[in-house]
């Protein structure tokens, strides 16, 4: 299975692949669904499958899209931490909740390499 972040996520990407393949995507994309109803309450989701099959979720706690061929419309309970402290649990779709699995590696690996920058220096010559 493939994972992609939002900036190679599209639909036309994920028409061509043959593999399985889930990404965030950003909302002005080219055929990426447009979700009618604005969501009230966090914790709220709703999907959308575009014409070729992918599906596509949106979710209100972390207000992003994600573009799936291999997931279906169901829900996962988790845990968040509200601002107050204590934590409560949500609703959050099967396909959100496994990019946040996955993807919880390639940002730690971000934020080390942006700690341990090299220097780059160099002489004209």
């Amino acid at each position: 299975m493939l994972v992609f972040d939002q900036f190679s996520t599209s639909v036309h990407l994920k028409e061509t692949l043959k593999f399985p393949a889930v990404g965030m995507c950003i909302k002005t994309r080219k055929d990426v669904p447009n979700f009618a109803t604005k969501l009230s309450k966090r914790g709220k989701a709703e999907f959308l499958v575009t014409k070729n099959g992918a599906m596509c979720a949106r979710w209100l706690d972390s207000k992003v899209k994600m573009l799936s061929y291999c997931h279906e419309a169901k829900y996962e309970k988790v845990n968040r931490t509200m601002k107050v402290g204590s934590k409560e649990e949500f609703k959050c779709p099967v396909t959100i909740e496994f990019y946040n699995k996955i993807m919880g590696g390639v940002d730690l690996t971000d934020q080390m390499a942006n700690v341990y920058e090299l220097d780059r220096k160099f002489s004209k010559w």
